[in-house]
Formats: structure tokens, C-alpha cells, sequence
């Protein structure tokens, strides 16, 4: 191999203005981003560990936004589910009365999916959380049949099952919205092909149109709020209430800052991810024991105001982990200044 003493030099220049620019990032790390401490509640004590784990495993840096608090104690319950990337709904903080006739009963909201027309401002924190609550209701009834929105039945597009509100008044879950991830259920669920004593005939007040629905939810004698109240059957105990994920920020290759993202679709939704994504989501939710990582990162599409956490690759996989808790255009300017991304594609 050829000696050339210019390209050594260029060689050893680029090197040293490297090194300069990882101290720099460092130096700047430590004054931008805020240590993790234990006192942190938007993620569970064992995963942080398992976080570092894969960070440090695959060379990349994690950043996952803050979870429900609330939502992590029904992680890996029985009929339980992480909210799936096609589900926009929000989950409720709080448990919450609900008024029906002439009594106030109480559901386990906090934590899970809810139809906010149904749980009212109460299962949120602020006012502010009902109405963001409300705008993300409306975004997910937008494709659905006037049929679909009467029943509170909804099928999921591009993906096997559907979504129902719980509307048995008996259920300790009572507004949440459910999930089944099974295509025989969405036939007997969803589907409108039933001999007629199979049916219950729902009016549509607005048009005059009448649509058939499944029988299995029976009209009950009252109302709530002046809109049809519904009981399931034994079908309800194949569905499963949804909690809140865990919503990866970025993966960034430490190898490969500003690598190219794969996009792919998931149950019909655009996902922007790094082209490790299915190794790191399996590695973790392998070890959450449930499927807590349902998507890639969120920041290539925008920039939000946000609360997140990072974690480090190291080489020995000493922990390493700190949060930004930032506006929109903060944020932007850590991942310029501290991550390296470029403006292209941050």
C-alpha cells in the first residue's frame, strides 16, 4: 500500500475536526438536555434499562416520547392492547363519573382509549386535553359510515378486525374504545349480511335511511347524552381495551446520522422509519412482552412540542440517558446542533 503523505494529512485532519465536533455535541448535550432521573413517570422503571439495552445493541440513539403515566399499569394485562398506529384516539388521565338516567356510576378510564362524547371533559386533565381529545375524535370518525358511527362499531381499514365503544353499562371500562384484531369477529361484528331476525334496524334521523347492524348490540331503554345507548353479548369478551404506547420519537444511526429513512405502510397507516426499525421493535417488545412499539419515529414528519426521552448507545452499555422537554422549534434545534441531523431531513 502506496504512502501518500497529502492524503494522510487530510486523513488525520478530518479525524481531528471529527473528534472536535463529538466534544463539541457532548459539551452541548450536557447543557441542552436535562438528565434522566428515576422521578420520571411517562415510562416504566424496567424499561429504561431495556431502552439502553437496544440502544447501546444497535448503535442507535432512541428517543421515545412521554407515555400516560396512567397507561403503563395496564401494560401486558389481560384483555389489554397497546393503541395501534391506525388509532389516533386519545387516552383519558383519569377515571371519571359518568351520569346515565338517574345514576352517576364510575369507569376505569385512566390510561385507556376513550370516546371523549361519551366519557365527557372529566377523564382529561385540562380543558385543553378534552378539546385536542375531541379534534382526534372527529379526525377518526371522518371515514366512517353514518351505520358505523350510530353503532359505535368501526371497521379497520386496510387491516384485519375493528374498533367498538364500550357501551354496556355494566362494564367497569364503560366509554373506552375496544380493539379486536380478529377477522372473524369483524365478520360477525361489522359485516351486514344477517337473515332478518338477525338484525336490529337503526333510524337515521338526519336522512331517513334505514341500515342494518348485528344484533349483538341491543338497544337499551335509555339514552345518554341524546345518543343511543348499546349492550354487548358474550362477543364483547373477545375484544380488549387499548392503552397508550410507547411513541418512538427517532432512531437515529450513530453510524449514520442522516441516513435515509425507510417509508412503509402499517394497517394502511404512512410509517417513517430507519431501515434497522423491525430489528430494534422486535428486540423491544420482545422483552416488554407485549407490543409496546408499534411504529418508527414521528419527528420526520414534523416537529412537535413534546416531552421526550433519549437514550445513549454506549459501548460498554453503561446507562446513558437524559430529556428534552422543549418546544417545537427547540427541539428542532437539538437535533440539529446536538444530533448532527440536517435540515433535510429533521
Amino acid at each position: 500500500m502506496s504512502y501518500n503523505p497529502r492524503e494522510q494529512k487530510i486523513e488525520k485532519a478530518n479525524r481531528i475536526k471529527k473528534n472536535h465536533q463529538e466534544n463539541w455535541r457532548k459539551k452541548l448535550a450536557a447543557g441542552r438536555l436535562k438528565a434522566f432521573t428515576w422521578a420520571e413517570d411517562g415510562i416504566r422503571k424496567e424499561d429504561v434499562y431495556t431502552f439502553q439495552y437496544v440502544a447501546s445493541k444497535f448503535n442507535h440513539y432512541i428517543l421515545v416520547r412521554y407515555t400516560n403515566p396512567a397507561s403503563l399499569k395496564h401494560m401486558g394485562k389481560p384483555n389489554m392492547y397497546p393503541k395501534p398506529i391506525d388509532c389516533k384516539v386519545k387516552t383519558a388521565q383519569k377515571d371519571v363519573f359518568v351520569k346515565f338516567k338517574e345514576y352517576k356510576f364510575l369507569s376505569e378510564t385512566a390510561g385507556l382509549v376513550v370516546d371523549p362524547t361519551i366519557v365527557g371533559p372529566d377523564a382529561f386533565k385540562d380543558t385543553k386535553k378534552y378539546e385536542s381529545a375531541l379534534e382526534c375524535w372527529n379526525d377518526f370518525l371522518k371515514d366512517k359510515t353514518q351505520a358505523e358511527i350510530k353503532a359505535k362499531i368501526f371497521r379497520r381499514k386496510r387491516s384485519i378486525g375493528c374498533y367498538a365503544v364500550d357501551m354496556d353499562i355494566n362494564s367497569k371500562h364503560f366509554g373506552c374504545l375496544m380493539i379486536s384484531p380478529s377477522s372473524a369477529i369483524e365478520r360477525v361484528m361489522v359485516d351486514q349480511v344477517w337473515d332478518e331476525k338477525d338484525q336490529v334496524a337503526i333510524k337515521n334521523v338526519s336522512d331517513g335511511v334505514t341500515e342494518s347492524l348485528p344484533k349483538f348490540y341491543e338497544l337499551a331503554n335509555s339514552s345518554l347524552e341524546s345518543s343511543q345507548a348499546w349492550k354487548f353479548n358474550s362477543l364483547k369478551a373477545e375484544m380488549s381495551c387499548m392503552h397508550g404506547d410507547y411513541d418512538l420519537y427517532a432512531l437515529l444511526d450513530a453510524a449514520d446520522i442522516n441516513a435515509r429513512t425507510v417509508t412503509e405502510f402499517i394497517n394502511g397507516t404512512k410509517n417513517y422509519c430507519s431501515k434497522h426499525f423491525q430489528k430494534i421493535q422486535n428486540a423491544l417488545n420482545r422483552e416488554f412482552g407485549c407490543p409496546m412499539i408499534q411504529h418508527g419515529g414521528e419527528f420526520r414528519r414534523e416537529h412537535k412540542t413534546d416531552k421526550i426521552y433519549v437514550f445513549y448507545p454506549t459501548e460498554d452499555y453503561r446507562f446513558n440517558a437524559y430529556v428534552i422537554d422543549e418546544s417545537a422549534m427547540d427541539i428542532k434545534e437539538i437535533f440539529s446542533l446536538v444530533f448532527g441531523v440536517s435540515d433535510e431531513f429533521g
